[in-house]
């Protein structure tokens, strides 16, 4: 975003959350951006298989690729890697992936987003230093467990994957401040509930630097796991019934920084009553609501 303040990237596109999903640059910028990427020693790979390592390849502390053809198993040996971005990657060899993480033990930045990647390496915990893992929209199945020793994570965005269930041990991740997960159930987007959020953890309210939540399932304890989680800036909550809106909406009510909420309903005929909602917040901007509204909604005070 302070790309796009300092008019370095221009805005053309924004998803419905209006947040910013494309962008273009200009020429100029291009070329200044190529510039300090070589001095940055930054590496890149195309759709014909080609890399392009802008300096030796053992010196190499970024790589970024898009939509990179790979059939055949790839061994890539990059020691000094620290941000590994590959979007839209064809047919990604598990090899290829493999031989990255086993090599590269000071990446912090692991971004694989629309990729065709399945399944995330177990040695994915050996990577002490990670600090993101993204994987949105690929078609990962599971995380390992193992993942509650990477102590450091403070991002992990695996929405609208095919994971079901958070790991285990999720809450022992206490640097956690974003965590956006939810996957398609309806990905042509027809029915009501066509993402599903995922299931909070037990010891959610131990994660009290969390700063994102989107999608968790409301249910009887989400209220009472959500009291110490003073830091969210953004919740999501699908699921929601009725009774349950009393003790939900007080908990959101009393959090400090919330800026952008969205509410779903467990389907479109639940009535969500929404007197117990009354946000604290100076900074909540954004509110979406689905499903339908209890009689005198619009004499509740958040209206």
């Amino acid at each position: 975003m302070e790309l796009i303040h300092r008019n370095m990237l221009v805005t053309m596109e924004t998803d419905e959350q209006g947040r910013v999903s494309t962008c273009t640059m200009h020429d100029i910028v291009r070329d200044l951006a190529l510039a300090v990427a070589k001095d940055e020693r930054f590496g890149t790979a195309n759709n014909y298989r080609t890399m392009i390592l802008m300096d030796k390849d053992k010196d190499i502390r970024r790589l970024s690729s898009y939509g990179w053809k790979d059939n055949a198993s790839l061994e890539i040996k990059l020691p000094r890697l620290r941000t590994l971005v590959s979007l839209g990657t064809i047919s990604s060899s598990p090899d290829m992936l493999l031989s990255i993480l086993c090599e590269s033990s000071y990446l912090t930045v692991l971004e694989l987003q629309d990729s065709e990647t399945t399944e995330v390496p177990a040695s994915i915990v050996t990577l002490f230093n990670l600090c993101y893992i993204g994987l949105r929209r690929t078609k990962v199945r599971s995380l390992p467990d193992s993942v509650e020793k990477l102590l450091n994570l403070q991002t992990l965005d695996i929405k609208q994957t095919k994971i079901e269930r958070l790991p285990r041990g999720i809450s022992k991740i206490k640097k956690l401040q974003h965590l956006l997960a939810d996957r398609y159930a309806d990905e042509k987007q027809s029915q009501f509930r066509y993402f599903i959020g995922m299931q909070a953890p037990k010891d959610l309210s131990n994660l009290e630097e969390l700063q994102t939540l989107e999608t968790v399932e409301a249910s009887k304890d989400l209220a009472q796991q959500l009291k110490k989680l003073m830091q969210l800036r953004t919740v999501w909550i699908d699921n929601i019934c009725a009774p349950d809106c009393a003790n939900i909406f007080a908990t959101l009510s009393n959090m400090p920084l919330l800026s952008s909420l969205l509410l779903s309903a467990k389907d479109e005929n639940e009535a969500l009553c929404f007197d117990a909602l009354k946000p604290m917040s100076t900074e909540l901007h954004r509110l979406i609501i689905r499903g339908q509204w209890a009689k005198g909604t619009l004499q509740c005070p958040i209206f």
